[in-house]
C-alpha cells in the first residue's frame, strides 16, 4: 500500500509542477512532448486555437482509413526514434 501512496504523491506533485511552468520551461524540460502526437478530428476549423507548442503536431481528418493511419504512424516513426 505504501508504494502506491508514494507513486500517487509523485504523480500529483509532477502534475502540479508542470501546470505552474510557463511555455519556455515546458519546451526546455519536455522538448519531445508533441512529437508523436496526432490530432484526430472531423472539424479542422477547431484546430485554429491550438497552443503554440502543438501547432506542428500531425493531423488526421475524419473519416480516415487504416492505411491513412498506418502511413501517418510510419511517417512519425523516424521522428520518435530521435
Amino acid at each position: 500500500m505504501l508504494p502506491l501512496l508514494f507513486m500517487g504523491w509523485v504523480v500529483t506533485v509532477t502534475v502540479l509542477r508542470v501546470r505552474q511552468m510557463d511555455e519556455f520551461q515546458v519546451k526546455l524540460f519536455f522538448p519531445g512532448l508533441a512529437v508523436g502526437f496526432i490530432f484526430i478530428t472531423g472539424d479542422l476549423a477547431s484546430l485554429q486555437g491550438v497552443p503554440e507548442g502543438l501547432d506542428h503536431a500531425a493531423v488526421l481528418a475524419k473519416p480516415f482509413t487504416a492505411s491513412d493511419l498506418d502511413a501517418l504512424l510510419t511517417q512519425l516513426a523516424p521522428v520518435r526514434a530521435r
